[in-house]
């Protein structure tokens, strides 16, 4: 049985286009809203020239990928969840001057973009909904162009989450309780500095910068030259 054909597969895409509805009530809070900046400028601050492209895996409703377009990046985000990307586009189209375009694809797959054809790579709180890891860390290291940046942003296993804060809708509610009990599931991990750092070692990666947030760990990988890893 192919993995589109799978019923987790597809109640998956339902569950996170649902869950579109939401997704921004807590990305749009203050505190929110910096880190997202701290990370678009973390990316920035390594940018050789402009119009670099940035691959944005696992877009959701396009933040993080709007706020690397403002700039400077083109971006292309990805996501498997039309509902996420209903919400990219609608989102981008009041920001008529930003470079920036959303597609559908699963990077559980291979995807179809060329080797070697972006600059650099993100992936925030992603991960954890990767089936395979090591594959897919090796199909990014693929799409970069050598010397290439990654940056990604896992929740890690060593600390609690921090607290979500904003208005308690219904909505938010009822995801809240389904996100619990999805996290209870081998589907979603979290991942210690150790776990991740062998990971992209064994992709072919190096990391070279690295922050630490409540709950969360984020690491700015460059690609190793030589020959790709299998």
């Amino acid at each position: 049985m192919s993995q589109s054909s799978c019923p987790c597969y597809w109640l998956e895409r339902i569950f996170w286009s649902l869950h579109s509805y939401t997704w921004d009530d807590y990305l749009q809070l203050p505190e929110c809203q910096e880190e997202i900046q701290t990370l678009a400028a973390w990316l920035s601050s390594y940018r050789q020239h402009n119009n670099e492209r940035v691959l944005d895996l696992g877009c959701g409703t396009g933040t993080y990928a709007l706020a690397l377009a403002e700039t400077g990046f083109d971006v292309v985000g990805i996501d498997f969840a039309p509902g996420m990307l209903k919400k990219a586009r609608e989102k981008a189209a009041r920001l008529p001057q930003a470079s920036v375009v959303f597609e559908q694809a699963d990077f559980n797959r291979e995807l179809h973009f060329s080797t070697n054809s972006f600059n650099r790579a993100i992936c925030v709180h992603a991960l954890q909904c990767v089936a395979n890891p090591p594959r897919f860390l090796r199909e990014i290291r693929r799409l970069l162009k050598p010397e290439g940046l990654f940056l990604v942003v896992v929740k890690d296993s060593s600390q609690p989450a921090a607290a979500k804060k904003g208005k308690m809708t219904w909505r938010r509610v009822i995801f809240r309780k389904l996100k619990a009990l999805v996290s209870k599931s081998r589907r979603v991990r979290k991942y210690s500095r150790n776990e991740l750092m062998m990971l992209l070692t064994g992709a072919g990666f190096a990391v070279i910068e690295e922050r630490v947030s409540p709950g969360s760990i984020a690491l700015m990988a460059r690609v190793l030259g030589g020959k790709q890893p299998v």
